[in-house]
């Protein structure tokens, strides 16, 4: 009767396992569905995992509850019927009791181990939310039988965490290398393909960027002015690169507008004068601070596809525009294969890279894999290829200047007065002079 009384606590000891890590492995998002679909084990399971020092406690408190009693009850079913075994022989008669003790702590442990833990646990691992709708209930109801205990150790868990300033709620409860995780899974499961995976890295990617990593400089920027003749208008509308362009009041500092491309072609269809007032739409100013997925929403409350990005003090840093942001998101950003197509980098047959002045820092790191000085501190104000030679040189350099730096050449090509414009770039350990 002891033994079965001994298994059976062991199988309760078990549930406690069971439901301690079913509950702790569940899916936050499959639990709430579960719980709006009207499953109150889900909701239970919820509230334990709200409350989770709560929960371990009772869960400690049952689990250590059943060890003494085990013990106990293993002294009595076992112990007492191995004295005897051992008195019979009478080598080890003089340590039976010490004996009978140790193989009533090895069977009980190895039972407990096996039935009472490792194998609940690992069932609870199966089908964590299956497990935890079923069996939170009954820790719910434990844990309001053993309030006062639980309240106990629940304070002085919390004090402990408090004074060491570990506080769990202060960790976030979802981070992005758990996402990058479950995605990766993901393609190993078939779930998602590859270009998914791409996709959602680079939505996480994106909203770490600020707009100069995606914009199209100052420097670069082609509008409408208003104070040209309508030949010189004509002929920027001929060989505008965006579908949208700014308009300007005798200089890019003056912006007033913004014109549709496709409205001053069909003005020139209709064989009338170029009006650009009268196609004219309000321009979308924004900080050059915030990140492009927060530009996506700008774009959509303004129903607008292109945005002029100022600076602290109002002046005008570049221009973005919807495809932009949506090239940053589908991987243009991140694509160092199809270099030979990029205007801004072209690999030459000896391996160096001839690279525009406004690459983006993030794309110059996928092809040179370098420490940037200050990046992940966030003490470097600079956003392209230019801004880092100019922060490493501590000046405007001149057309065939070149200097060294983190194992690597670089040799300035061109310049467009001040502006950097074309950098030649190769690795010291290319074997080239």
């Amino acid at each position: 009767m002891d033994i079965l009384l001994i298994l059976l606590l062991i199988l309760i000891n078990g549930l406690f396992a069971m439901s301690e890590i079913a509950i702790v492995s569940s899916r936050r998002v499959r639990l709430q569905q579960m719980a709006e679909e009207g499953d109150s084990g889900a909701r239970a399971a919820l509230l334990l995992s709200e409350h989770p020092t709560r929960f371990l406690s009772t869960v400690q408190i049952g689990i250590t509850l059943i060890g003494v009693l085990s013990g106990a009850f293993g002294e009595a079913a076992i112990t007492q019927r191995l004295i005897p075994v051992f008195s019979d022989i009478s080598w080890l008669a003089p340590y039976a009791k010490p004996l009978a003790t140790g193989c009533m702590v090895v069977a009980v442990t190895y039972v407990s181990l096996v039935v009472g833990e490792l194998v609940p646990k690992r069932i609870g691992m199966q089908a964590p939310e299956r497990i935890a709708r079923i069996l939170a209930p009954v820790m719910a109801g434990l844990a309001r039988i053993t309030m006062p205990l639980v309240m106990l150790l629940t304070r002085s868990t919390d004090f402990l965490l408090n004074t060491f300033r570990l506080n769990p709620e202060n960790a976030p409860s979802v981070t992005q290398e758990e996402i990058k995780v479950l995605v990766a899974e993901g393609i190993e499961s078939g779930v998602f393909e590859k270009a998914e995976q791409d996709l959602i890295e680079n939505v996480m990617r994106l909203d770490h960027y600020q707009l100069g990593q995606v914009m199209t400089a100052r420097a670069d920027v082609t509008g409408v002015d208003l104070q040209d003749s309508p030949e010189e208008q004509q002929a920027v509308m001929l060989a505008a690169r965006h579908s949208y362009l700014p308009v300007f009041n005798g200089g890019i500092d003056d912006v007033v507008g913004v014109v549709a491309v496709h409205d001053l072609f069909a003005q020139s269809l209709r064989q009338q004068e170029l009006d650009i007032q009268a196609a004219m739409q309000f321009p979308v100013f924004v900080p050059a601070s915030i990140s492009p997925l927060t530009l996506l929403d700008t774009f959509r409350e303004r129903k607008q596809h292109i945005a002029l990005v100022v600076d602290e003090y109002g002046s005008v840093q570049g221009l973005v525009t919807l495809k932009d942001v949506m090239d940053a998101l589908m991987g243009e950003m991140s694509t160092h294969d199809s270099d030979s197509q990029d205007p801004d980098v072209v690999r030459r047959d000896d391996g160096s890279y001839l690279l525009d002045g406004s690459l983006s820092i993030d794309r110059f790191k996928l092809l040179f894999p370098v420490e940037l000085c200050d990046m992940e501190e966030g003490g470097r104000d600079y956003q392209t290829l230019a801004g880092l030679v100019l922060f490493l040189r501590g000046h405007v350099p001149e057309t065939g200047e070149h200097f060294e730096w983190s194992h690597l050449h670089f040799e300035i090509v061109d310049m467009d007065r001040r502006r950097i414009d074309k950098l030649l770039v190769r690795r010291l350990n290319s074997g080239l002079v």
